[in-house]
């Protein structure tokens, strides 16, 4: 939690910690930095901070290529910030005050969303796996890939697709 406000952020920590979560406070963007692409699973972030701005810190997160969900909670919420926080994908955009049911909501979508990769990567590895190579020209790139027992990888993205839909209604 990068805020500001020593109240909120010890309320923010002492709440989210009673909701099941590990959570940290920090006054400023700078003292945040190095622990915020350390395998964070979500940072809620102020954007009226002293010195840098949390806009700046979010800018730096992506541009340095970290992907730690973001939620932003602000009590100067504005168009253009909002507009730019879908744009480097922000889980959530939520104006002060809020409910701490909101904050919940946000994280419990973060956990989802990343509970949903790791799966996603180990179906990717497990298919990885067994796939082999099929001889193709040379000039083919990349190489075609089949399952030992002929099924297509498009064959596999297409049941993997509608088990997807199906599970998740649509």
């Amino acid at each position: 939690i990068v805020e500001d406000e020593a109240r909120l952020r010890d309320l923010l920590v002492r709440e989210i910690t009673a909701m099941g979560h590990v959570a940290s406070g920090f006054a400023t963007a700078e003292l945040a930095w190095p622990h915020i692409c350390e395998g964070l699973d979500a940072v809620i972030l102020d954007l009226n901070l002293p010195s840098m701005s949390g806009m700046e810190l979010f800018r730096r997160m992506r541009s340095e290529g970290c992907s730690t969900a973001v939620i932003i909670l602000t009590g100067f919420g504005a168009f253009d910030s909002a507009v730019q926080s879908i744009r480097w994908k922000a889980e959530d955009y939520l104006t002060k005050p809020c409910s701490l049911a909101d904050i919940d909501r946000a994280l419990s979508r973060v956990l989802v969303r990343r509970q949903e990769n790791e799966q996603l990567r180990a179906v990717q590895r497990a298919a990885g796996d067994s796939f082999e190579t099929l001889t193709t020209d040379e000039d083919a790139t990349p190489p075609l890939k089949a399952h030992s027992d002929g099924t297509t990888l498009a064959d596999m993205e297409r049941k993997r697709i509608f088990e997807a839909m199906q599970k998740y209604a649509g």
